[in-house]
């Protein structure tokens, strides 16, 4: 009888050390799969239209021109600026959202979200792999009142993105 239970314990505690080293071995997929999705953004074809122009808040508008290390000037600034989808704000439903050099900036308008990530269901992009484009900064001002227009080069009509995107992906 103390057999039968002995080897009772050892099976169970064999399916609980078999389940955490799946655990562990799952979340080292995970954190390697964002790190290759980073590394390997999906790109647009640029037509620098700079069609969409996003509203950015005061303090996020400080953020960018601090970390850029922008000055008012009459000339537009072209940056790398990233679209993801947002995980946690996930029961809004498609919440897209843009980040230069790892600042979040804003997030795209709803109806805007859920036709672009419609038109991208099927793809890496569902699960996390962000699309980088160009974003036009434009900083005006003066002095401690600087301010900054931010526009990026996706299309008007966000079912047209798919076809807008590079197949081949690597740098």
């Amino acid at each position: 009888m103390l057999f039968l239970i002995l080897i009772i314990v050892i099976i169970v505690l064999g399916f609980v050390f078999a389940q955490r080293i799946d655990q562990h071995r799952w979340k080292r997929y995970q954190i390697e799969r964002d790190l290759y999705f980073r590394q390997h953004p999906y790109r647009l074809e640029s037509d620098q239209q700079f069609a969409i122009m996003v509203s950015v808040s005061k303090m996020q508008q400080k953020k960018v021109i601090n970390a850029l290390m922008l000055k008012s000037s009459s000339k537009q600034v072209l940056k790398k600026a990233y679209v993801l989808r947002d995980f946690e704000s996930n029961q809004q439903g498609y919440a897209l959202k843009v980040m230069i050099q790892d600042i979040p900036v804003t997030y795209l308008d709803s109806n805007y979200s859920a036709l672009f990530a419609q038109s991208l269901e099927q793809t890496d992009f569902e699960i996390g792999r962000p699309i980088e484009t160009l974003a036009e900064i434009m900083v005006f001002g003066e002095g401690e009142d600087l301010r900054c227009r931010i526009k990026l080069d996706l299309p008007k009509d966000p079912v047209m993105i798919k076809s807008w995107l590079f197949k081949k992906t690597s740098r």
